[in-house]
């Protein structure tokens, strides 16, 4: 069974092609030639690209770069990976994913909001076992020692590891005390 890898361009895309096959004609197949109708040569083509970034005043990166922040556009936009995959036709979703695949700080500071927003509705929901209402101090500490903060890291190395487990411990008994102040933990 033969499989396309190019998918079918969106809309826009499809105009701009079909004008410029009506202007230039697709004789050799290929979309886009030099003047003579024969293939781009590689260096020329990031040649015309940097020439593109320079017009346009947008900072000049290396042609196989856009590959990078297409993959992470697409994942910002909420796309599955597995089609992300298909689409820059990688064989395995982990090459997508560990090195085509950029972490922005907003989309990290966005995940943690909605874990927040999540801990912060399951606290006043009916099927909490909580009994009083988290402070937001609170999910701070109680989330900054399982998840890590800046300038500490988890990891599973013994001498990294004997001081986090250190500092973990430490956290974990200001939190219980900060609960008992509250009210009581239950602890």
């Amino acid at each position: 069974m033969c499989r396309t890898r190019t998918p079918r361009p969106a809309s826009f895309v499809r105009g701009v092609l079909r004008a410029h096959r009506d202007q230039h004609g697709f004789a050799t197949g290929l979309v886009f030639t030099t003047g003579n109708d024969t293939p781009i040569d590689p260096k020329n083509y990031s040649r015309l690209f940097k020439l593109l970034c320079k017009r346009n005043r947008v900072r000049s990166i290396k042609l196989h770069h856009v590959r990078h922040t297409t993959a992470t556009l697409l994942k910002d936009l909420g796309v599955p990976d597995r089609d992300i995959q298909l689409i820059l036709g990688h064989a395995h979703v982990s090459t997508t994913q560990q090195i085509y695949q950029h972490a922005s700080m907003e989309t990290r500071t966005a995940a943690l909001e909605k874990m927040e927003r999540l801990l912060m509705r399951a606290a006043g929901s009916p099927r909490c076992r909580q009994g009083l209402p988290s402070q937001p101090s609170i999910i701070a500490r109680l989330t900054s020692s399982i998840f890590g903060t800046p300038g500490r890291i988890r990891t599973c190395d013994p001498l990294v590891r004997s001081h986090t487990e250190c500092r973990s411990a430490d956290r974990f008994t200001e939190v219980r005390g900060a609960l008992e102040a509250l009210g009581g933990c239950g602890c």
